[in-house]
């Protein structure tokens, strides 16, 4: 947790172990014992913000039965943890040279997924709902309307909120919206 909401605040060169260590009350050794390095503890933050976000869309997946429901539903679940959305985002923003030593399963990992968390969940959904529906096309789909989705939970629950709903950009204008992509 303290590492993810350092990250987010500094980025990744402007945050140090032993901050994080302080933060956190424990020792250098033990984070250096259980990463190996600050760049497998940062990737440890987002690969866990990842595998949040695969839960939520397995949920959403699982209690959605219309594209403009799974839509509403997503933005919902995100907006409710929005906090977490926003320093997520931050933190995967200021990567700047974050690169896991030595992790190459793990690489190997991302470089497969090359998708969306949740990417898993939702393929299979759009494909039993659409089943004429061509893979590429469908990837494309997932990829387009997450993007979205996590795009307009980061903004609604950014502090500028508050500026972006005075030109009349409310939450329902957002899920109607969503219901129309």
């Amino acid at each position: 947790e303290q590492a993810r909401v350092l990250f987010s605040q500094f980025g990744y060169s402007g945050t140090s172990v032993r901050q994080i260590a302080e933060k956190s009350g424990v020792n250098i050794a033990a984070i250096n014992y259980h990463f190996g390095s600050k760049q497998n503890l940062y990737w440890s933050v987002i690969d866990e913000a990842c595998g949040w976000m695969q839960q939520v869309a397995k949920e959403v997946c699982e209690s959605s039965e219309t594209i403009e429901e799974f839509s509403v539903n997503l933005f919902r679940s995100l907006t409710r943890e929005g906090h977490y959305v926003v320093s997520t985002m931050k933190t995967f923003l200021n990567s700047s040279d974050a690169v896991p030593q030595g992790d190459l399963e793990y690489m190997q990992r991302i470089q497969e997924e090359m998708g969306p968390p949740g990417h898993e969940h939702m393929v299979p959904w759009i494909l039993k709902h659409y089943p004429n529906a061509q893979q590429k096309s469908v990837d494309w789909v997932v990829m387009c309307l997450f993007s979205s989705i996590f795009h307009f939970a980061t903004m609604t629950s950014s502090s500028h909120y508050d500026e972006i709903k005075k030109k009349k950009l409310s939450i329902e204008d957002i899920e109607s919206s969503l219901k129309t992509m």
